[in-house]
């Protein structure tokens, strides 16, 4: 697959595997678009990227998961800054049961799961532009 060019966004992508993801999709050309909620590592990890990839081709949001309006300011971020559409949305950020099961489940499963939602509403082909102005799926054929 020939990802040059393409605008990704990942989220948690400041550390870990995220940032592994990130710099993999750099390295085969792909413009990629950091996130993480922690923003002290985030800008860290886009110095280092931006010194080896340029500052065309990286950029960095801050971003909780657990806010649908911050994950829809990123996916719309990362269009304006590359000044081009999404065509890889890479749902990493995640946490351990530690801090609790709510945050638990807020972050692995919810945020996921909206996500997935805003990916999918914002790339179909069979919805359109309608797309970018609601979440909430067509009506199903009767």
């Amino acid at each position: 697959m020939n990802l040059k060019g393409k605008v990704a966004v990942i989220t948690g992508s400041g550390q870990g595997l995220g940032k592994v993801f990130a710099l993999r999709l750099l390295q085969d050309g792909a413009k990629v678009c950091l996130s993480d909620v922690n923003e002290d590592i985030g800008k860290t990890t886009l110095k280092e990227f931006t010194d080896k990839f340029g500052e065309d081709n990286v950029h960095f949001m801050r971003c909780d998961v657990r806010k649908e309006e911050e994950m829809t300011a990123l996916y719309d971020g990362a269009e304006q800054f590359f000044k081009g559409k999404v065509g890889i949305f890479c749902n990493n950020a995640g946490i351990n049961h530690l801090p609790g099961w709510r945050m638990c489940m807020d972050i692995d499963i919810m945020s996921v799961m909206f996500g997935c939602e805003l990916a999918m509403s914002r790339m179909s082909t069979r919805r359109g532009a309608a797309a970018a102005s609601s979440l909430t799926p067509p009506p199903s054929p009767a």
